[in-house]
């Protein structure tokens, strides 16, 4: 699809075509003929033109090139990463949590992944935004935190039996709220992440790149690891790693706030 490049080009074209005419006829109403230096002047431009369109060329060359090592690097990145978090939580039950502006094709790809690490899971929730505080309503705090309540709660995976709760939970936070709901989203979300920690259930934090709301400080203020690339191969993989306890907690990812791009990946 041509781009704002190919548009400047044809504009060029344009007006280069509407001033040779107009010299052209200049000309030929003095002499009748086009002089030497007027074609001079015409087959320097048409060069000039030339020069940029080859040059056009060659830079969208170069970008074609490199998309395409980008999609190779990407694919075998998917793929170590597939290695990495094949069956790691095998035997292990985990809720994902969706915040309420959370990107909701990163969490399709999480789910993705928790099934290929072999997980449990117990249940996927969407939240809602938080209502605000009324005489009939609970403040945003006591929603969040009813709401974590219930993703605790037994689940029955099969027929009857019911299990118990999860063993940890991934929330995928993040996206792009409004700006006057994200301190009251803030607050009732910690209110949440304080419920799943006092049940003794892992908590990992996650967001993806390209969110304008970042949750990291919020999640290393409560101690919860976290990544912020979780809707790269790397982030997801990485998540795995630290819902399963097998890597050291912290802050991984491709922002300024990780402390490194990548957990160690035990033997």
């Amino acid at each position: 699809m041509p781009d704002l490049r190919y548009h400047v080009v044809s504009l060029i074209s344009v007006f280069l075509a509407l001033a040779v005419g107009v010299l052209l006829g200049i000309a030929m109403a003095d002499n009748g003929l086009l002089d030497e230096q007027l074609r001079a002047q015409v087959s320097d431009i048409r060069a000039d033109l030339e020069g940029q369109r080859a040059r056009i060329a060659e830079k969208d060359e170069r970008i074609a090139a490199l998309e395409e090592r980008a999609a190779e690097d990407d694919a075998m990145l998917a793929g170590i990463s597939e290695a990495v978090i094949s069956d790691r939580l095998e035997g292990t039950s985990v809720a994902l949590v969706l915040g309420p502006y959370a990107d909701e094709g990163t969490g399709e790809a999480l789910q993705d992944s928790l099934a290929l690490s072999g997980a449990t899971l117990t249940s996927v929730t969407k939240l809602e935004p938080p209502e605000p505080t009324t005489l009939e309503a609970s403040t945003p705090e006591e929603q969040y935190a009813e709401e974590a309540a219930d993703i605790l709660a037994p689940y029955a995976p099969t027929g009857d039996v019911a299990s118990a709760g999860p063993d940890a939970v991934v929330f995928l936070g993040g996206g792009n709220p409004p700006p006057e709901a994200s301190n009251a989203l803030a607050d009732a979300e910690t209110a949440m992440f304080r419920v799943w920690e006092g049940a003794n259930v892992r908590v990992v934090g996650a967001e993806a790149s390209g969110d304008g709301r970042s949750q990291i400080p919020q999640y290393d203020d409560l101690g919860i690891p976290s990544v912020d690339n979780a809707d790269r191969p790397a982030g997801r993989a990485a998540l795995i790693l630290l819902a399963a306890g097998a890597a050291a907690d912290g802050a991984y990812g491709t922002k300024p706030t990780a402390s490194d791009p990548f957990p160690p990946v035990p033997g």
